[in-house]
């Protein structure tokens, strides 16, 4: 995944545009109340930058939570709102909407140098194109083309910054018809960290920890680092599977294939398992982690997880590589107040595992590429003089 042959912010001219910037403010919250905003501050670069080119309207458009495609007022992102407010030292208005006349004459309208935040993207079964009841119910095509042609009308030039939805094919990351569509700072520097990470042999012993709820969701994932790694930890509701597969365990409520109740759950490693953990850390030189060890939004089951972050942040003062693939675990890292210690923390989880398996981000497929040499001169000979 390179961004060599992608247009970047700075490669666009954004004075007097309608600049609409995807982001991904989908942060962990509380009745309304931040839990961590390094999400939000980590799109602070590319904002502050679109606003130093002088642009008509800055317009920036996120989802938060998974409102199956309705409104949903605890899921408003008025709150969101408040907090860019506060860090940009200027008002951000939130409107009522997405897309419609009513957001396209405000943004039309608007005075320069303005910022808008956009309703939550998912309100709109269109975002993503479906909706779950038990079963997906799909959205029709025509509504989805409709939906990506009203958010494409509301800018002159796309940013996506959202490295933390890259890897979705969504209508706001792939399906945005504006010819310039370029990559925002934060995305930039996501991108650059993994391809130069990735190029160079890591220092061994090489060992990965995926952990998170179902195994479906990163059986690629562990598949590739099978090949690339000499320990694989795996913690976790899908450790559940390899138990129940392997040892036959009663693994309780927890979900697998055949699915087999009974009264007790997994919700976290436990001591033994913690330092088991931590001996295979101790021999690693170079870790990557993705996805809690438990139900971490319980105090009661965010031990473990709480246990292997102080674990891999001593041995990055000890010198190891540490990467943390973002969600939850990035989380709880930045609750510590040393983030800084470790080589990089990403702002995606599941954008980190499409990387580590190799493939390619949807959304970064979608940027403009830039002109080749011979694009220049076919212009240049096409010139009237």
């Amino acid at each position: 995944m390179s961004l060599k042959n992608k247009l970047s912010i700075k490669d666009v001219d954004l004075k007097d545009k309608r600049v609409l910037i995807r982001v991904d403010y989908n942060v962990p919250h509380i009745d309304k109340k931040i839990l961590d905003n390094q999400r939000i501050i980590a799109t602070l670069l590319t904002i502050k930058y679109a606003l130093e080119q002088n642009p008509k309207v800055i317009i920036l458009a996120t989802h938060l939570g998974k409102p199956n495609g309705k409104i949903t007022k605890e899921l408003s992102l008025d709150f969101i709102a408040k907090e860019l407010s506060k860090l940009l030292d200027q008002e951000v208005e939130l409107l009522p909407d997405c897309i419609g006349p009513k957001v396209e004459k405000v943004i039309n309208e608007s005075s320069k140098g303005k910022i808008y935040l956009l309703e939550n993207l998912r309100f709109h079964i269109e975002e993503e194109g479906f909706r779950k009841y038990g079963f997906k119910e799909f959205a029709s095509t025509r509504n989805v083309e409709k939906f990506r042609s009203d958010l494409s009308k509301l800018g002159d030039v796309y940013i996506n910054d959202a490295f933390g939805t890259c890897h979705r094919e969504h209508s706001s990351i792939v399906g945005i018809n504006i010819k310039e569509r370029a990559s925002g700072l934060l995305l930039s520097k996501e991108i650059e960290y993994f391809e130069k990470t990735l190029k160079s042999e890591p220092a061994r012993p090489f060992l990965a920890i995926v952990g998170g709820g179902k195994i479906n969701d990163k059986i690629d994932s562990i598949d590739s680092l099978l090949d690339k790694v000499d320990t694989l930890l795996i913690g976790g509701g899908m450790s559940c599977t390899f138990l129940k597969v392997l040892k036959n365990m009663n693994i309780g409520h927890a979900t697998v294939e055949e699915g087999i109740p009974h009264f007790w759950q997994v919700l976290d490693i436990g001591p033994k398992t913690r330092e088991l953990y931590d001996s295979k850390l101790s021999k690693a030189q170079t870790i990557i982690w993705n996805g809690p060890l438990g139900v971490v939004k319980f105090s009661s089951f965010a031990k473990g997880t709480k246990t292997i972050v102080d674990s891999v942040i001593k041995y990055a003062d000890m010198g190891k590589k540490v990467i943390i693939g973002g969600g939850d675990t990035a989380t709880m890292v930045y609750e510590t107040g040393q983030a800084d210690k470790l080589d990089h923390v990403a702002t995606g989880s599941g954008a980190t595992l499409c990387i580590l398996e190799g493939r390619d981000l949807p959304g970064v497929t979608h940027l403009s590429n830039k002109e080749s040499g011979d694009d220049l001169v076919a212009k240049i000979k096409g010139l009237s003089i």
